[in-house]
């Protein structure tokens, strides 16, 4: 009788292959990302200014699905350009840095609208 068995390195390879799926699926889709950028957004954007205006607007126009439907592609458009602007940032200055400075664009920001300049 004889019996069949598979090769080590068979089994080995399958298991390299779930391995490497399972790596491209994450890099893919990071979902852990997905919901933290989601929750920070959401926060950051509940009672701002541009909530604020589609309020003004969807009551001044009764029309509120085209108000929700601008301000979609309106904030779609913001974030694909920040995202862009990220890219080319991390190109040539470190995160550090591009914290750096964004801190102290809102720090001056802050300034000129305390002055009323802004």
């Amino acid at each position: 009788m004889a019996i069949s068995r598979r090769a080590p390195s068979q089994g080995a390879s399958r298991q390299e292959s779930r391995l490497s799926n399972q790596e491209t699926e994450d890099r893919i889709m990071d979902w852990k990302l997905l919901f933290a950028t989601f929750g920070t957004i959401f926060v950051a954007e509940l009672g701002d200014k541009t909530q604020l205006a589609c309020i003004m607007m969807a009551a001044q126009t009764r029309n509120p699905w085209t108000v929700f439907i601008g301000a979609s592609v309106a904030l779609v458009c913001v974030s694909l350009l920040g995202v862009l602007l990220a890219q080319v940032l991390t190109q040539c200055l470190s995160p550090y840095w591009i914290k750096k400075i964004a801190a102290a664009g809102f720090v001056l920001l802050g300034v000129l609208i305390f002055m009323d300049k802004f």
